[in-house]
């Protein structure tokens, strides 16, 4: 492998994840990241030019050591980089096709976070060249969940499992990874810099745990990330947490009160109380992350309002946009609904200093009415579920539906 160490680490240009590790989906595929698509296709660029993947997705239990399958398939990734064509990688095209529009790409929010932590000391550039090891895991155990997030399905969360085809979704079930496949990820933990857990649930899923517990016990320096509801939570698990010296809780908050409970099947409550217990027993503070549907578009000040100046907040996320399902994505929102709350959200960045929501103000809605009368009837299916109606709580949905 050719290479140089004056390559391009512009943030438009790099993508640290490549170079660090790779992910773990609940199937037990071995991708890039959270960002590569399923199956074997290629992508198209910013050009419409067509690029094959650049290696085939295996699948965890094929795979003897994990540590020496990622060396060996990720040179032809490494030199493509070095070569300045990192912008023609299926999955990567995915990202850099992203930042050429309003949508934040993965690339970005990893490079600036990544970026952070070197500047402040936490973490070293570690790429060895001579000898690469895998420093970033980002998996997912399962899809075990305890929501039912409106904008989810069963591929993510097992509450869904019976609701999957009254919603048009594809019928899943249960997905865990094999015993073996959690052995596999413990050997690379004693030389992990960062661990990045999602869901389905993390804290719902005690495989999740004794990973973290085994981390705690061999690599405590680790920097442990988790996306999480933070409903399930337990004095347990705390008492594990509480051994990390980084350690980050990116708890989804996709509204306040009846929103949040409607949208997710959840206790906003008992989210907060929750927060709050992690703060006061770990000391760490707490990162919220909000995605973006047509529930909760027209209440993010809400949102914002709320945490802002809580002390137990680090920082508010709120750029993840729901692409899919489509009806209940903002992107096909008529304009001249969403146009003057976009004029608003520009100066949130001003408003709320410690939140980041990538370009959402710079998004344009468009007609697309088989996709609103769908929303309407998936809306009205939901409430159902839920015992409650979210026009009483977004009473601007009306005007949407009406439309």
């Amino acid at each position: 492998m050719k290479h140089s160490n004056t390559y391009n680490r512009e943030l438009n240009k790099f993508c640290y994840i490549p170079f660090h590790g790779f992910c773990i989906d609940p199937q037990g595929w071995l991708t890039m990241c959270c960002m590569d698509p399923r199956g074997e296709y290629g992508m198209k660029n910013k050009k419409n030019e067509y690029f094959p993947r650049i290696y085939k997705k295996p699948h965890i239990d094929d795979i003897e050591d994990l540590e020496k399958w990622w060396v060996e398939t990720y040179e032809d990734v490494w030199q493509k980089y070095f070569e300045n064509e990192q912008h023609n990688i299926t999955p990567c095209i995915k990202c850099f096709n992203k930042d050429y529009t309003y949508i934040t790409s993965k690339k970005r929010t990893v490079k600036e976070s990544y970026q952070s932590n070197l500047e402040s000391g936490k973490i070293k550039w570690e790429f060895d060249f001579i000898n690469p090891k895998v420093r970033w895991l980002e998996f997912t155990t399962s899809n075990i969940c305890n929501q039912m997030c409106v904008m989810c399905s069963g591929r993510c969360s097992t509450k869904w499992l019976d609701f999957d085809k009254d919603f048009g979704h594809e019928k899943m079930k249960l997905q865990k990874l094999s015993d073996s496949a959690i052995d596999k990820i413990k050997k690379l933990i004693p030389d992990l810099s960062t661990i990045v857990v999602k869901g389905g649930e993390p804290l719902a899923d005690m495989a999740n745990m004794k990973l973290l517990e085994y981390a705690s016990e061999v690599n405590p320096d680790i920097e442990i990330k988790m996306t999480t509801n933070l409903q399930g939570l337990t004095k347990k698990q705390i008492k594990i947490f509480k051994k990390f010296k980084q350690l980050t809780f990116n708890v989804s908050v996709d509204g306040t009160y009846d929103i949040y409970n409607w949208i997710r099947g959840g206790d906003f409550n008992k989210a907060v109380n929750n927060m709050k217990m992690v703060y006061e027993e770990t000391g760490h503070k707490i990162a919220t992350g909000t995605t973006v549907s047509i529930y909760n578009f027209f209440n993010l000040e809400d949102i914002l309002d709320y945490f802002h100046d809580k002390d137990y907040i680090r920082w508010m996320h709120y750029y993840n946009l729901v692409n899919w399902p489509d009806w209940c994505s903002i992107f096909y929102v008529p304009d001249h609904i969403i146009r003057p709350y976009l004029e608003k959200y520009k100066n949130f960045k001003f408003k709320y200093p410690h939140s980041n929501g990538g370009n959402i103000a710079t998004i344009s809605g468009r007609v697309n009415k088989e996709i609103t009368l769908r929303a309407e009837k998936y809306t009205n299916q939901m409430n159902d579920i839920r015992k409650s109606n979210i026009l009483d709580y977004v009473p601007k949905l009306k005007e949407l539906f009406n439309y």
